[in-house]
C-alpha cells in the first residue's frame, strides 16, 4: 500500500522532494521493523539504537553473526538494546544502513 501511494502521489504532484521520499522510507522501516518485533529505532547523526520487545521475530544467528564479525559496529546494551556506529553521516546512507540491517535480521522463509 505504501508504494502504490507514492505512485499515487507521483502522479498527482510529479516527482517527490528529498524529504517525502525520507518520509515514505522512514515509514516502510518502521512497518518492517514492527514486524520484527522491534519497540523502538531512534537514529542520531552517528549511531542509532534498536530496542527490541522481549520476544523479537528476528534472526538471532544473524544477529549473533553481526556482532561477532563487527563489534566496532554492532553491540548490544542488556538483552533489548543494539547498537549500531554509522559509517557515514549523511541520512540517505544511515538509512541504507538501517534498511540493511534489519534485512540482514528478517528470518528466512
Amino acid at each position: 500500500q505504501l508504494q502504490s501511494l507514492e505512485i499515487e502521489m507521483i502522479d498527482r504532484f510529479g516527482l517527490l522532494p528529498v524529504p517525502a521520499k525520507h518520509l515514505l522510507r522512514v515509514v516502510a522501516l518502521k512497518l518492517l521493523a514492527g514486524s520484527l518485533g522491534i519497540h523502538k529505532i531512534t537514529a542520531g547523526s552517528q549511531q542509532a539504537t534498536i530496542e527490541f520487545k522481549d520476544t523479537p521475530l528476528i534472526n538471532l544467528e544473524a544477529l549473533i553473526r553481526l556482532i561477532q564479525s563487527d563489534p566496532q559496529h554492532y553491540q548490544m546494551n542488556g538483552p533489548t538494546r543494539l547498537h549500531l556506529r554509522f559509517q557515514h553521516t549523511a541520512s540517505e546512507t544511515r538509512l541504507d544502513e538501517v534498511e540493511t540491517l534489519l534485512a540482514q535480521l528478517t528470518p528466512k522463509s
